[in-house]
């Protein structure tokens, strides 16, 4: 997740690796970083696939402008001395959804639990209805 405080010095990320285990448990990973920046506007922060953005960041040179209004509109970068109007070299993405952005560790390994029970309560129910449809 991208973080920029209103009028700040920096561009923060925060990135989690998450894996629910066969045993139940959650494997966690984190990363924080932050990098110098030039921020206008209001406070914001956004998710964004990682995987897609290194391609990008590997081959921008100099200065990069990264335009975002919120967590739900095109993110905007251009690099190489472009801009929004004419970029030179141009990435644009749609944020990824927030839902669990958030979330502990604990608060996945909850939802992983009720998912596995809803899974086997349908298991069961199917089991019992086709018992009953090979009864008849």
């Amino acid at each position: 997740m991208f973080t920029v405080a209103e009028n700040g010095k920096s561009l923060e990320l925060h990135a989690t690796y998450d894996v629910l285990l066969a045993t139940g448990d959650v494997f966690v990973r984190e990363g924080r970083d932050a990098i110098p920046a030039e921020v206008v506007g209001s406070a914001n922060h956004f998710k964004l696939n990682l995987k897609r953005l290194l391609p990008f960041l590997e081959r921008a040179e100099g200065k990069i402008e990264m335009v975002c209004k919120d967590g739900l509109h095109i993110v905007d970068m251009h690099a190489h001395g472009g801009t929004q109007s004419q970029p030179v070299y141009r990435f644009l993405s749609m944020p990824m959804l927030m839902e669990d952005s958030e979330c502990t560790p604990a608060e996945l390994a909850e939802k992983a639990r009720r998912k596995r029970e809803a899974e086997e309560k349908l298991a069961q129910e199917k089991q019992q209805r086709d018992a009953m449809a090979a009864a008849a």
